[in-house]
Parts: structure tokens; sequence; C-alpha cells
């Protein structure tokens, strides 16, 4: 009996107790909230500029170009071409050609006003330009269809002074009946054209070509060479050079040696000029040399020229040295 009231008095401790504590919390689900996409945040916020770090450093100055030499003007005449107007006046073809770059060099007429970009203390100097008369003739130009489908054309240029001339320079003009004009600078091939020798000024005319067309051309331009002039070198062949014109006659072979007596020549050209049974130029080649010429040395030189017509039947040689 008391062992059963004992176990009674217990349990209701027992159950005072757990009535005493409070119940657990059921854990409750809760649904997060559907998040916000960031490029719509980023659209409808106000964007935030990121500084360019490059804009506080010191920038970089450029500097002043150098000041041009003291330009003075010269007034294009007959025969005048930017070449000689621009060894008259000591500088380069380019330096005057930089200096006037609105200016054809090929269009050029009489009376237009060029820019000599010459320095103070050169302007002293420099001599006023004065044309020299220069005894000089040329013959009808004779062209031939090349391969391009264009025109080759060469006129031939005699001197009849007394000394030889340099930066000899002439204008081909092509002629169409349907109006069409096309002006082509010519040059020799070799820079000297000594006294009593001729030389064709060559140039070349692009296709398309009028179906109907004339050619004429004039000297532009030649400077006279002083006998006390050194640029020039004498330098000779070791003997009599061999031309072979080919029994086709459409090519000849040259081959020889020059001799250098003193001194050293940095440049070398020898140019071959065919020509046919009538005198006309109809073919030309150019040599030059791959190293230089020592005095006391010899050099061989081998090379062909080619006919750009008829047959071939002389060929003659004109040689310079620097």
């Amino acid at each position: 009996m008391k062992a059963n009231l004992l176990f009674g008095f217990f349990l209701l401790l027992s159950l005072a107790a757990c009535a005493s504590q409070p119940a657990p919390a059921v854990p409750t689900t809760v649904p997060s909230a559907t998040p916000s996409l960031i490029a719509y945040q980023r659209a409808t916020a106000t964007p935030t500029l990121t500084p360019d770090l490059r804009a506080t450093e010191t920038p970089t100055l450029t500097p002043f170009p150098t000041p041009t030499p003291t330009p003075v003007t010269y007034t294009v005449a007959k025969n005048d071409d930017m070449l000689s107007i621009a060894l008259r006046n000591h500088i380069s073809l380019a330096e005057l050609i930089a200096a006037n770059p609105t200016i054809n060099p090929n269009l050029m007429s009489i009376g237009t006003v060029l820019i000599i970009p010459v320095s103070a203390e050169n302007l002293a100097a420099t001599p006023t330009p004065t044309p020299l008369p220069v005894p000089l003739s040329a013959d009808p130009p004779t062209c031939f269809s090349n391969a391009s489908g264009g025109l080759t054309c060469l006129m031939l240029v005699h001197n009849n002074g007394e000394r030889p001339v340099e930066n000899l320079s002439g204008q081909l003009i092509l002629l169409g009946s349907d109006g069409f004009r096309q002006a082509q600078t010519a040059w020799l091939p070799v820079n000297l054209l000594q006294e009593g020798a001729a030389l064709p000024l060559t140039a070349e005319f692009a296709p398309p070509l009028p179906p109907l067309w004339q050619i004429s051309g004039e000297i532009l331009s030649a400077l006279p060479v002083e006998a006390a002039d050194t640029r020039y070198l004498p330098v000779t062949y070791l003997a009599p050079p061999k031309i072979n014109i080919a029994a086709s006659g459409l090519s000849a072979e040259i081959s020889g040696s020059l001799a250098l007596d003193q001194g050293k020549a940095g440049q070398i050209r020898l140019a071959a000029t065919a020509y046919d049974q009538q005198g006309r130029p109809v073919g030309i080649r150019l040599w030059e040399n791959k190293a230089p010429l020592i005095g006391g040395e010899n050099m061989a030189f081998d090379f062909s020229v080619y006919t750009l017509g008829p047959r071939i039947s002389r060929v003659t040689l004109s040689l310079e040295a620097r």
C-alpha cells in the first residue's frame, strides 16, 4: 500500500514537471521572396561612374615641330621642272615636293609659284636661278605596244654641245581623237649625257589607250656639268666591250670589264641602247654595279638588251660612275 502511495506521488511530480516546460516549437518553412534581377536593378539605378585614372595623370606634352627653313618663292619659267629648280637652289627634289604638296610636278605651267625652303644661312649663297642655254635636240618619239596593253615610248635626245649635261628630263604627251590626254615625265637611263652623244628619254603609258592617238615630246630641263666637277669618276673599259647581236635581231649581249685607276666608285651605271636600221631607238637596258669599284681593281659586266619591235641593227653604250 505504501509502495503504491509513493509511486503515485512520484507520478504526480513527473506530470507537474512536464506541464511546467513549454512545448517545442514546430518548425515552419517560410517561403523566400523571389529575388530581383541584378540587371533590372542596375537599369533603374543611377549608374556610378568609375573615374578614369588616366585623366588625372599629367598629360604628355607634344613637342612643337622643328621650325622649317625660311621659305622663299620661285616662279616657274619655260623649260623649268622641279628637279632643275631644286638643284639650282641646293635642296633635294623631295624637299621641294614636300614644300609644295598641292602642285603636281608633271603638270606645272609657266607662272606657277613654288615655295623654296631655303635656310637663312644658305639664302645668301643661293644664286638667283637663271636659265642656262644647253644645245640639245630631240627626235620625234617612237612608241611600241607592251605586254600590259600600254605603250613604251622613247625620244632620242642629242647633246650637240661641247660639255656633258646632267639631270636631263622631258615630257611625252599622248593625245587621242576623243579628247584623251596623258602626259608622262621622261628620264634618261643614266644621269650623264656626254658631249656629242645621244640617249633616249623613256616613258610608259598605261592602258586603256584611245583607238587613235598621236605622241609628242619636249625637253624640260638639263644642266651643264662644269669641267672642274669631281662627282663623276673616270671609269674606263679594260678592253673594248663585246657586243653580240643575235641572228634573230631580237637581242644583243654585252660583256666586258671596267677599270678605275684610283679612288672608289660607289655607283656605276652602264646603259645599252639598241637601234634599228633607220637609227631609231628600239630598246634600252641598264646595268648597275652591286659592289664598289676600288682604284686599281677591275669589274666585269655581262647583260643583254632586247628590242621592243624591229630588229636590232646596232648598240651603243653610255657609262658613268660616281
